[in-house]
Formats: structure tokens, C-alpha cells, sequence
């Protein structure tokens, strides 16, 4: 422990000192940053809006079922959120086959729907591909993702900017 004895001029900050200061602020910076945008619960701010469609198949229609719009989306690797479910189209899947002559025939999957979520999140716009904080979103990309409800699978088969 130092003190001061009287008389004594207190020490005043240099330039080293005031470096050092600020590089310690920007230290501090950076990993708080990295942290914010590192949290797979969060979507950091992207700077486009964009709407996605998710497309599944043959699903179990009790499954469609529990799929809500409001419901949050996470990716299933990294647990990064993915965006809200807007909307939610459930159709009846089936099976394409021909008949005899060759035309195409549609026959109904017992029980079996396709799903299609839009979802909308807030992503980061680069040379036309669209990252939501570090995960990747594209047209034709497989995306296995969960909400509170449900786990599943299906591509993506479009997006759109929409704002």
C-alpha cells in the first residue's frame, strides 16, 4: 500500500497508460460482442428481413398437428434460432406413380401430410446468401429443425426479402 506524503505530486496518466486503457475497453468490447452474437437464442439484428419456406414430407399428421404459428424454430445441430412460424399449409401427401398408359397417377398416403412453414427472421445479407448469425439459409438446403412441439426435417424451397 502506497500513500502520499505531503508535498508529493500525484502520478498522472501518460500516453502508455491511456493505450492501455483503451485497449482494455476494446477488449472488453470484442467479447461481449462475440458472446451477444454467439448466443444460439437470439437472432442479432441481421440487416434484411426475409420469409422462408420449409418444406416436409410425409409427415405423421398427428405431428402437423402440434406445428403453430407464433412457435419459435431452432436449428437442431446448433440450437441457433432459425425465426418464427408464420404460417403453417398442410396438404395430404401421396405417392406418383403411372397407370397402364402412362399417364401420372397421385394415390393419398394414408394418414402422411407435407408441411410448409414460413418462418421470418432478421438475417445478415452477403453476395446473395442469407446467414442468420452463423447458419447459413438457402433455397434447396435440408434444415433439421425443432420448435417446442415438434423435431423434423424438410428443405427449404424459398425466400424472399421482405423488407
Amino acid at each position: 500500500m502506497s500513500t502520499i506524503n505531503p508535498g508529493e505530486k500525484p502520478r498522472r496518466l501518460n500516453a502508455l497508460d491511456f493505450l492501455l486503457i483503451i485497449l482494455i475497453l476494446g477488449a472488453v468490447a470484442v467479447a461481449v460482442v462475440t458472446v451477444i452474437r454467439s448466443n444460439p437464442n437470439i437472432i442479432s439484428g441481421g440487416d434484411v428481413q426475409i420469409r422462408y419456406v420449409i418444406t416436409s414430407e410425409n409427415i405423421p399428421e398427428a405431428v402437423s398437428l402440434n406445428i403453430k404459428t407464433g412457435d419459435q424454430i431452432y436449428d437442431d445441430v446448433s440450437n441457433q434460432l432459425l425465426g418464427t412460424v408464420t404460417a403453417v399449409t398442410v396438404t395430404q401427401s401421396s405417392l406418383k406413380g403411372y397407370d397402364e398408359n402412362g399417364n401420372l397417377v397421385l394415390t393419398p398416403i394414408e394418414g402422411k401430410t407435407d408441411i410448409s412453414i414460413t418462418v421470418e427472421a432478421s438475417v445478415w445479407a452477403d453476395e446473395n446468401s442469407y446467414k442468420i448469425d452463423n447458419y447459413r439459409i438457402a433455397v434447396g438446403r435440408e434444415i433439421s429443425y425443432h420448435s417446442a412441439n415438434i423435431s423434423l426435417s424438410g428443405k427449404c424451397v424459398s425466400i424472399e426479402s421482405i423488407g
